[in-house]
């Protein structure tokens, strides 16, 4: 069972991913910290960074008028303190590759709220007999 507040936490990151199959931008500016020091990484993209340059990018993918579905699947998390982190999958219908992503929320003034996001594509995954070093 987790702890309520990373309950709370996690809920807030399944909304995120609501917010983004509906293509809400008013939502969207609402889940996230209205802060300079968040930013974003979508795939393809120079990253940015600061309120302005993440919600421009967020604008930009919303106001394309395409409608896409998106599916999250939730790998993991971790919760220290105020701050939440969470990695998975996005599911992106006729995606040519699959998209790992990583989510960091912050608690503040009593809400949980966005503040890095970073979605990068899965180009191959790695043999089972793979005999390179690996970091961990």
């Amino acid at each position: 069972k987790l702890d309520p507040h990373e309950d709370k936490g996690l809920e807030k990151l399944f909304e995120f991913y609501d917010i983004f199959a509906k293509m809400d931008l008013e939502a969207m500016a609402a889940i996230w910290l209205p802060s300079e020091k968040i930013s974003c990484h979508h795939p393809g993209w120079q990253p940015t960074i600061g309120r302005t340059q993440v919600m421009a990018g967020w604008s930009n993918i919303m106001g394309q008028g395409h409608s896409f579905s998106i599916r999250y699947e939730h790998l993991a998390q971790d919760l220290s303190g105020d701050i939440l982190w969470a990695t998975g999958k996005e599911h992106l219908q006729n995606a040519p590759h699959e998209i790992v992503t990583t989510n960091i929320l912050k608690h503040n003034g009593g809400i949980w709220y966005m503040i890095h996001h970073h979605s990068s594509p899965i180009f191959a995954a790695l043999p089972s007999n793979d005999k390179r070093h690996h970091l961990n």
